[in-house]
């Protein structure tokens, strides 16, 4: 995705702030001929809902849910730290200042659990490592199962690795990081059979990845 808005110097200190400061920083050249809508619903004290709309080179924000879409909760995400298991850490509660020196493999910027993982581990440690920044979350496992790092992703996303033990779970005595997800559909889009059997999958049959097991 091309690089919309021009950078803010002075962050805003709330989630409010932010979203009323994207209007005036679009870069109306790398947003021409765009025409798209995108809805953000945000748990936690500081959330909330918006939509932010760009068409011929403008942008609106607004608060609430955008009237043709459908929004349908769907489920809780964990964020979680894996490593090898013959990582020093593995087995181990780990101190904020052993994560901090580690070596960390993570997603690419402007990945959602980039952004959800730089948002988590910078708020807790002084400083974060990156070693490899890899597009593939599959990548990314078999570098972690290597021995080559740290990594954070999607309880879901290692389930399998965890349950066969090519991968442990690090555990840490900070806060969860836990991120709800949502389905986001048209309202006056017709739904084929292959894709509401689909949809009905998610919402009933989805298996819940395991729980994490307590920091010692």
């Amino acid at each position: 995705m091309p690089e919309l808005y021009l950078m803010n110097p002075t962050p805003p200190k709330t989630v409010r702030a932010f979203f009323s400061t994207l209007a005036g920083k679009l870069d109306p050249e790398a947003a021409e001929g765009l025409d798209a809508v995108y809805q953000f619903n945000l748990n936690g004290a500081d959330g909330g809902q918006y939509q932010l709309q760009i068409r011929d080179g403008a942008c609106q924000v607004s608060e609430g849910t955008h009237p043709d879409l459908v929004v349908r909760p769907w489920l809780q995400d964990e964020l979680v730290i894996v490593c090898a298991p013959d990582h020093v850490l593995a087995g181990r509660t780990a101190t904020a200042r052993q994560l901090a020196g580690a070596t960390w493999i993570l997603r690419e910027h402007g990945s959602g659990t980039r952004q959800a993982t730089d948002h988590w581990l910078l708020e807790h440690l002084d400083q974060q490592n990156v070693g490899f920044e890899l597009g593939s979350t599959e990548a990314i496992k078999r570098l972690v199962a290597a021995g080559a790092g740290l990594g954070c992703l999607s309880r879901y996303a290692v389930a399998q690795a965890l349950q066969s033990g090519w991968l442990v779970e690090v555990r840490t005595r900070l806060p969860h990081a836990v991120r709800r997800l949502a389905m986001a559909m048209h309202r006056d889009k017709t739904l084929g059979p292959s894709t509401e059997a689909f949809i009905g999958y998610c919402m009933t049959g989805y298996p819940q990845p395991p729980a994490a097991s307590p920091a010692k």
